[in-house]
């Protein structure tokens, strides 16, 4: 009845997944993803994609999505020479994550414990950032068995994200 399938939702004014549990009465507003909060969320699901896409297609390759540059963003990856093969791998990959529509599942443990499993992973930046808050729970997102954390929510699953594309630059 909402006329569109929303990505996330404002819970009393606060940004939230579609996950968050209400306990008690709240003003909930349903949100699509051309919204401005729609629009961060739908980025924050597809660089998680395109994460788990370069683990899946590359095992071992750093990724950095570091700035916005025209009407996208720039990442680099180390470890490896881009190429167009490598570009449509990714690419299909991507595609493959967005139509098996798997769940992006948010889950928070002790900040020590989330230490561990990056450290695993091998974000080394986020161990040491995580090393230096004093939070006794971190909150992080899985898709596919890979974690990695946020400043905020996720889609509920990959098949909300649908429209995206990889260029090569210089």
């Amino acid at each position: 009845e909402l006329g569109f399938e929303p990505i996330c939702a404002h819970v009393n004014n606060r940004n939230q997944a579609m996950s968050f549990k209400l306990y008690n009465p709240k003003q909930v507003e349903f949100l699509p993803k051309t919204s401005p909060s729609g629009k961060r969320v739908y980025l924050r699901s597809l660089c998680m994609m395109l994460y788990r896409a370069v683990e899946t297609v590359c095992p071992g390759v750093t990724i950095r999505i570091e700035h916005s540059i025209s009407n996208g963003h720039y990442c680099r990856l180390t470890g490896i020479e881009v190429t167009d093969t490598l570009i449509d791998s990714l690419r299909a990959e991507m595609r493959r994550l967005a139509e098996a529509d798997l769940p992006l599942v948010r889950d928070e443990r002790l900040t020590k414990d989330v230490i561990e499993i990056f450290r695993r992973q091998g974000l080394h930046d986020k161990v040491a950032l995580l090393e230096t808050t004093h939070e006794l729970y971190t909150t992080f997102y899985t898709l596919d068995g890979l974690c990695d954390s946020y400043y905020g929510p996720l889609a509920p699953s990959t098949g909300h994200i649908r429209v995206f594309d990889l260029l090569p630059y210089k």
